[in-house]
């Protein structure tokens, strides 16, 4: 039977009665994919990212970096650092990350940026962003 999505919660459960989280804390992201991929054998429409941890950051690093350029700040990514958070966060094996159409691998690396602060390509007034090949 085909599998709908793969997901890893890092969201933590409340009981009733406990305080709600802050406000600020990040809650995994569902990315449904335009194209199919294949994970763990199964047939996936859809990835759910959890939220990094400090760890991951460690580990991997950040999947962005910004610099001023001629009075703008451009920010590029990277991403080969952005596969290694979908393989963490998502659950899957670096060859389903490599299946991704390129639709699909931009939506997602919306969803994992967008944990740092980023929101993909969207870029503000005076700023510029680029998707990074990974090499520096």
């Amino acid at each position: 039977m085909p599998r709908e999505s793969v997901a890893v919660s890092g969201a933590d459960t409340q009981g009733e009665g406990a305080a709600p989280a802050a406000p600020s804390r990040a809650q995994p992201a569902t990315v449904e994919l335009t194209t199919p991929i294949q994970a763990h054998g199964e047939e996936v429409h859809a990835l759910t990212l959890r939220p990094p941890l400090g760890k991951d950051i460690r580990v991997i690093g950040f999947p962005f970096a910004m610099a001023s350029v001629g009075g703008d700040t451009e920010t590029r990514f990277d991403a080969k650092v952005i596969s290694r958070y979908v393989v963490e966060l998502a659950g899957v094996p670096l060859s389903s990350v490599d299946q991704l159409s390129a639709a699909d691998w931009v939506e997602v690396m919306g969803a994992v940026t967008s944990f740092f602060g980023q929101s993909g390509l969207k870029s503000s007034r005076g700023s510029t962003t680029r998707p990074g090949s990974g090499e520096a």
